[in-house]
């Protein structure tokens, strides 16, 4: 048979639901810490210093 005939997928059930409404449920959406956003600051800085000081000496 053919390939896809072979792939089957197990366990997933169906993937809505019903929910009643309840104040006191909420979602929590993750936020990266402050730490992340320094770190790719810092990143984004050495890059760009890295990147004029290449062109410096190339030129």
């Amino acid at each position: 048979g053919s390939v896809l005939s072979q792939v089957r997928f197990e366990g997933y059930g169906e993937m809505s639901f019903w929910q009643e409404y309840d104040a006191n449920y909420s979602r929590i959406t993750p936020v990266p810490e402050p730490s992340t956003y320094g770190a790719l600051l810092m990143a984004a800085g050495l890059g760009f210093f890295g990147y004029r000081r290449w062109r410096a000496k190339a030129a």
